[in-house]
């Protein structure tokens, strides 16, 4: 890990819980979340927002609705830490995780793959998005 990280990029937002942890560590400036679906970003909006630390409304982080990868791949910002969630190992891409970060974005990084189970929240987080 860099041992005094300042600008992390998570690719896949789904919850925001992992950029919103990340917004809590000491010494991040910044947190580029760059997820896909514009309706993923509402729900860790709407239905995460009290475990995600609000990151969708935070002025440290920044929302990219975009693809993870190409995103990351052109990309002028550096990031000291990448991590990404949720990756399908049988999808294209999912095996080749050193293709995402590059000396250009990452100075120099690890990158880190988590993943999460949302369980009970993801139904909850349905009908509260149904009811609107």
């Amino acid at each position: 890990m860099h041992p005094e990280p300042r600008h992390v990029a998570c690719i896949g937002l789904a919850t925001g819980i992992t950029a919103g942890a990340a917004l809590s560590l000491p010494g991040i400036e910044t947190v580029t979340a760059i997820e896909l679906s514009p309706l993923v970003v509402e729900a860790a909006d709407c239905c995460f927002s009290e475990y995600n630390h609000g990151v969708t409304k935070n002025e440290r982080a920044n929302i990219v609705i975009e693809d993870g990868r190409t995103f990351i791949a052109s990309s002028v910002d550096r990031f000291d830490v990448v991590s990404g969630d949720l990756f399908l190992p049988w999808a294209p891409g999912g095996r080749d995780d050193g293709a995402l970060v590059s000396d250009q974005n990452a100075v120099p990084a690890r990158f880190l793959r988590g993943s999460y189970d949302c369980g009970r929240a993801s139904s909850q987080c349905r009908q509260r998005l149904q009811c609107r």
